[in-house]
């Protein structure tokens, strides 16, 4: 979470706070989009399949492009960089996210197989 002083800023505090907690769970989305990705590349791998399916990225681009706008095409690119390789995010610890994936998460047992440590 951001150690702001909203004093100084004269920002509302409890707005800062749920905006870090959006932060946070957009962390852990984007932490639960690149287990899955990996798991589907080694999947495809294991099958022959190309690994990159340009289509699909495409696909996602255009879906973030149509929400966001410009600011949606940038911000699916990166996304998608990051969910490429397998270090690409730092390590985190699962256990802290899984109270916050949602419920149903077709990721939860992929997003679980294997313990990793916190970043500080």
């Amino acid at each position: 979470m951001t150690a702001l002083n909203t004093a100084n800023t004269g920002d509302n505090p409890e707005t800062t706070k749920a905006i870090d907690a959006i932060d946070d769970q957009i962390i852990l989305l984007v932490r639960a989009r690149h287990d899955l990705a990996l798991a589907q590349r080694r999947a495809r791998m294991e099958r022959g399949a190309p690994t990159l399916q340009l289509a699909q990225e495409v696909s996602v681009a255009q879906r973030y492009s149509a929400g966001l706008g410009r600011t949606g095409t940038t911000l699916a690119a990166l996304l998608l960089q990051a969910c490429r390789h397998e270090d690409a995010l730092p390590p985190a610890t699962l256990t802290a996210v899984e109270p916050l994936l949602p419920r149903g998460n077709p990721g939860g047992k992929l997003a679980r197989s294997g313990p990793r440590q916190l970043a500080s």
